[in-house]
């Protein structure tokens, strides 16, 4: 499944509680969302979508995200990083952070967003990422933002590897600011994620390339050199083992990958645990994936997002309380 047009992409790890001595941990909220699934999936609730490369729907004018406008974008390959990120929001929706995924829990709570499947809301938020990124590859400026435009705060700190001088470097974004780069303290990007491990308040988006191998995303000869992107979903610290769920992985349902429609139905559970995601080990420079689909590709970079929310959030949480617990005293 080659892309027909340039479009990088991203690979996330969301990560949670410190794991024992050689036993690998998994993110409790963390789906395997798929990055060509049609929009108005909902309208085959049993069988593939259209075949690809099928004319596309005319696409949304005005240019906003829906619960059903078609897959108008489906001839551009599809978008891995959004999909990356899409997963980070709903890991952070069931975290407590309404309005991330489900549109229609507060803060945002417009009811437009009522009543809609978890495919309809996964459609709608890659649609949301990518429109934000000019149907690009949203960086970390624009998620942050998108966070922000929800009703949270976002801090997201992007971790680089120095091939040149042999370390990491980062820096950190928040809402309209870019901090410089300097030097982490960290010293390997393996170590990055598992320094972030044991707290699933960080959402870890760990970019990959492979200019020495052809893969469906890096084929020069075919005019393709790009990145890939898939999101974590577990390691094994001890083992250098990561488990991850792929952006574009097709593997684990009957429909998989089919015509390129879809991967899921609306019918299916939101697709979370150790069944749906991929797994691989790095080498001893916890730098290169020793085995698995993406053997010799490297970490380029890492981006770890936490989200917390805003003041007015905050208050209006509080206010709530106080409310609720005056009603109380006066029964």
């Amino acid at each position: 499944m080659m892309p027909t047009t340039f479009r990088p992409a991203v690979v996330l790890l969301v990560l949670a509680a410190s794991p024992a001595l050689g036993a690998p941990v998994f993110e409790p909220h963390l789906p395997d969302f798929y990055q060509h699934q049609q929009s108005h999936q909902m309208q085959w609730p049993t069988n593939p979508a259209s075949a690809y490369p099928g004319a596309p729907d005319t696409e949304p004018n005005p240019l906003n995200p829906g619960y059903a406008n078609g897959n108008w974008w489906e001839d551009t390959g599809g978008w891995c990083r959004t999909t990356a990120w899409a997963n980070a929001m709903y890991h952070f929706d069931q975290l407590g952070f309404g309005g991330l995924f489900d549109h229609s829990k507060p803060p945002a709570s417009d009811p437009v967003h009522n009543n809609k499947n978890w495919l309809q809301r996964f459609a709608y938020a890659n649609e949301d990422l990518s429109i934000r990124a000019g149907l690009g590859c949203i960086g970390p400026s624009g998620v942050v933002d998108y966070v922000h435009d929800y009703g949270h705060r976002a801090s997201l700190v992007e971790y680089q590897w120095d091939d040149a001088n042999s370390k990491v470097t980062e820096r950190t974004y928040t809402q309209g600011s870019v901090s410089g780069i300097s030097d982490s303290s960290i010293t390997t990007m393996y170590d990055v994620i598992t320094t972030l491990l044991p707290d699933d308040d960080w959402a870890v988006v760990i970019e990959i390339s492979d200019p020495d191998a052809v893969q469906w995303w890096h084929d020069p000869a075919n005019g393709i050199e790009s990145f890939h992107a898939f999101t974590g979903a577990g390691v094994e610290a001890a083992m250098r083992s990561l488990w991850w769920a792929d952006p574009n992985d097709t593997e684990v349902t009957a429909n998989a990958g089919v015509n390129w429609g879809h991967s899921y139905v609306a019918t299916d559970p939101v697709p979370v645990g150790q069944a749906y995601y991929s797994n691989a080990m790095l080498k001893a420079d916890k730098l290169t994936f020793d085995n698995g689909p993406y053997a010799g590709a490297t970490i380029d970079a890492i981006y770890a997002l936490s989200v917390v929310p805003e003041p007015t959030t905050l208050v209006l949480f509080a206010t709530g309380l106080v409310i609720l617990v005056s009603r109380r005293g006066r029964r």
